[in-house]
């Protein structure tokens, strides 16, 4: 969300008048694209200052200047264009350009959103969730959430899915949650794909089914969400959804501790302490466990604690 958005600046740039310097034989195109911008800017035209400054801020065309490209923003930002007010933003937020400032995000984001930006809208509500430049608001979060799902951003439906589903700034209701988890998952959100397998696992806010659950959790896998990995050997081992198969299960289980994925080390040393899929190892079981426990889990701790190797 961080990016600026190109599609907007190639939309913008119809915008333009005809060019105002002939492309001389031999001369870089870009150059040319350039100097045009250049002059249409210094003139005064917010469109022009706002398509130069995401030039300088990606690096198309001329050398990237993040502190160019912040100067051009405010200059469209100033005049009201809400695409650059959005982008100025993101400078401030990231300190691209300009001194970091979190405070002056959150009041571009905010003119771009009552605007009608529907990432600004988005961003807006970021900031009051984490409180990040105003004041932390899981109402005012919410708010944001649901204008930028009402405006098609799919983070802003998983955000707002996972406000109802933990019961921030609105009433908990897993139904709803579900339901928003579902409209991002057909947008192939891969954090709403893993949601939506754990709702169908557990049964939370829909009607469980182990099979549906896998499903969605191969999905997820596929759309990178490794922890998905760890779910899917669970599945396995457990034999929901699926046969059961503990060399699968291994093998999930190895994807996701290999991308860091703490109780799937818990999970392989299960599988080593009862010689699932392994010959039986007590001694890689404890091993694991205290990995697992050193990193956090406290299923692992909790075994090391009630069980003998």
């Amino acid at each position: 969300m961080k990016k600026i958005n190109r599609l907007i600046m190639m939309m913008l740039m119809t915008l333009l008048s005809a060019p105002l310097f002939a492309q001389i034989e031999g001369e870089n195109p870009e150059d040319t694209a350039i100097k045009q911008l250049e002059q249409q800017a210094k003139a005064g035209d917010a469109i022009a200052q706002f398509n130069l400054g995401t030039r300088y801020y990606d690096g198309s065309g001329t050398k990237q200047n993040y502190k160019k490209a912040a100067e051009w923003f405010e200059k469209a930002a100033e005049q009201g264009l809400m695409y650059a007010q959005y982008n100025l933003g993101v400078c401030y937020q990231n300190g691209r350009g300009v001194k970091q400032d979190f405070a002056k995000a959150a009041e571009l984001f905010r003119l771009a959103a009552e605007q009608g930006y529907p990432n600004a809208m988005l961003n807006l509500g970021n900031a009051y969730f984490a409180g990040q430049g105003v004041p932390q608001d899981m109402e005012q979060a919410s708010h944001w959430y649901t204008k930028a799902s009402e405006n098609g951003i799919v983070s802003g439906t998983l955000n707002l899915a996972n406000a109802f589903y933990r019961g921030q700034g609105v009433e908990q209701n897993f139904t709803r949650a579900f339901r928003l988890y579902q409209v991002a998952a057909m947008q192939d959100h891969p954090m709403a794909l893993l949601m939506m397998g754990s709702c169908y696992e557990f049964g939370t806010g829909t009607e469980q089914d182990y099979a549906q659950a896998f499903d969605y959790y191969t999905k997820a896998a596929a759309h990178g969400q490794t922890s998905a990995y760890n779910n899917m050997g669970r599945l396995y081992a457990d034999g929901k959804g699926v046969e059961t198969d503990y060399q699968k299960a291994l093998e999930c289980y190895n994807i996701a501790k290999e991308s860091g994925n703490v109780e799937a080390i818990y999970n392989i040393a299960a599988l080593y302490y009862e010689g699932k899929g392994v010959a039986k190892d007590r001694k890689k079981a404890k091993q694991l466990m205290k990995e697992a426990a050193k990193k956090g889990s406290q299923s692992a701790q909790y075994f090391l604690d009630n069980n003998k190797f």
